[in-house]
């Protein structure tokens, strides 16, 4: 949960391995979204 407060660099990194089938979802903004469930 860290990671969301650090750059973008972290949160697609994080996404990626938890929901490798939606990587479409990474996205700039939302990326902080899917973190918070």
């Amino acid at each position: 949960m860290i990671f969301r407060k650090k750059q973008g660099l972290d949160k697609p990194a994080l996404i990626t391995l938890n929901y490798p089938s939606n990587a479409k979802l990474i996205q700039p903004k939302k990326t902080g979204e899917i973190l918070s469930g």
